[in-house]
């Protein structure tokens, strides 16, 4: 419960084989008392959204062929550079 500021400490004089079989039976207890006496505590949550599906984007012919006349004359102009490098 730190996360909400409430801090509960129990302490039990046990023996050292039946530790956590108390330790159990202490955390069922005390939930037990919280929900008789209708006490609740919050805890932190954490809200996963799953993204919405993108959308189709449909492009109109001309733009697709300016775009592709586009990308033929960058290859076209670039085609010097590689040359140069050589």
């Amino acid at each position: 419960y730190k996360d909400s500021n409430v801090t509960v400490k129990i302490v039990a004089k046990c023996h050292e084989d039946d530790r956590f079989q108390v330790q159990r039976d202490l955390m069922r207890e005390y939930r037990a008392i919280l929900v008789e006496e209708g006490i609740d505590i919050s805890y932190p949550q954490i809200v996963v959204n799953q993204p919405e599906p993108k959308k189709n984007i449909t492009v109109s012919k001309k733009k697709k062929q300016d775009a592709d006349d586009f990308l033929e004359e960058q290859k076209d102009l670039s085609s010097d550079l590689e040359e140069q490098h050589n």
